[in-house]
């Protein structure tokens, strides 16, 4: 969808945006094939995993080690897309609501979700 890859450009304008959380990034053959990152709170805010590298198990890889990344924290939640749901769901997190967001003037289903850290 246009809308998430126009986000790029807003992102990069946030100088201390990704400064503020946790990221972990995927290489493999020297290219990003994806990052995630996570606030000090356990919010997961960003899982991306490029289409060309997809199936290959890097978004498990990098939402164990986000997950992991502060013992303390005994909550996570993430906004899910449609599409990630169900990997998210296979990880135990709970849906707490749908909600439609408004992103760039265009409307956006997704999913309120947590999981409980033993």
């Amino acid at each position: 969808m246009r809308v998430w890859s126009n986000r790029r450009n807003v992102l990069l304008k946030q100088d201390d945006f990704f400064k503020s959380l946790y990221t972990i990034v995927a290489i493999e053959n020297n290219k990003i094939a994806g990052y995630g990152n996570i606030d000090k709170n356990g919010y997961l805010d960003h899982l991306y995993v490029h289409k060309n590298y997809q199936r290959r198990h890097i978004a498990t890889l990098l939402c164990d080690k986000l997950e992991n990344y502060n013992k303390e924290i005994k909550e996570l939640t993430v906004h899910s897309s449609i599409t990630a749901k169900s990997f998210f769901e296979k990880r135990g997190y709970k849906v707490i609501n749908e909600q439609t967001v408004e992103l760039d003037g265009v409307n956006i289903n997704n999913y309120l979700m947590k999981k409980i850290l033993l």
